[in-house]
């Protein structure tokens, strides 16, 4: 009886002792809001990792079939980019290692997974999540100057960018009424079916994501008399 509960105590502490050096990640930083510019520092805490390579990935959730990008592998980063460092709290119950990323950019965004490989086939991981913001951006519009004749019609563009999408709107500079009616025309395209000559002056494209100043265009639109023909 005696003996069959010595060997009972043994096998438990035996599987204590496997369960306790199992590895597993204990702590990863939170999501992360960030607009381009940014500095961020993304940590990972393993316990009983001391054995097994550690490794920071990303994954572009737009792109899944294009695989993990690996940007490190214990303390040695991988790829080159100046931007992304390491630095690591090696220990023999909980270790940390932390991604510094400075400068951040829009391609930056994307799942960073904190990877423990077991094996060629069997790893675990936990996730953080960067979405990064850019301010908007005006990139393309009608031109600083349209000439139109009276009764044609005109069609004034304003193609913008950022992330997120920033909202668009329309106003004479004057604040006067617009053709459209009102003082205010919300959307990138601004058309006219037919032009009068009091339509003439500047127009006002603006987008505003809130992230950063908003961005504005100017386009004059020059009204000019149609000559009848005798």
């Amino acid at each position: 009886m005696m003996l069959r509960l010595l060997v009972s105590a043994v096998i438990c502490l035996y599987c204590l002792s496997q369960a306790e050096e199992t590895p597993e990640i204990v702590e990863i930083t939170n999501d992360q809001a960030l607009n381009t510019g940014d500095s961020v520092e993304v940590s990972c805490s393993v316990r009983n990792s001391q054995d097994y390579p550690v490794m920071w990935q990303k994954v572009d959730p737009d792109r899944p079939g294009d695989g993990p990008i690996f940007i490190s592998k214990g303390p040695t980063t991988l790829i080159p980019d100046s931007r992304f460092s390491l630095s690591s709290t090696p220990n023999r119950s909980i270790s940390t290692y932390k991604l510094q990323i400075s400068n951040i950019q829009r391609s930056d965004a994307g799942i960073y997974k904190c990877v423990i490989s077991l094996s060629t086939n069997n790893s675990i991981s936990k996730e953080v999540k960067l979405d990064v913001y850019s301010p908007p951006l005006i990139h393309h519009n009608s031109g600083l100057m349209m000439v139109v004749k009276e009764l044609d019609p005109v069609i004034m563009m304003c193609s913008t960018g950022g992330t997120p999408e920033p909202l668009t709107w329309w106003k004479r500079e004057d604040n006067a009424i617009l053709p459209t009616g009102g003082t205010v025309y919300r959307g990138n395209v601004l058309k006219i079916n037919s032009v009068k000559q009091e339509y003439g002056g500047t127009y006002l494209c603006t987008a505003d994501n809130g992230v950063g100043e908003a961005a504005k265009s100017r386009i004059f639109l020059k009204v000019v008399k149609r000559i009848e023909s005798v």
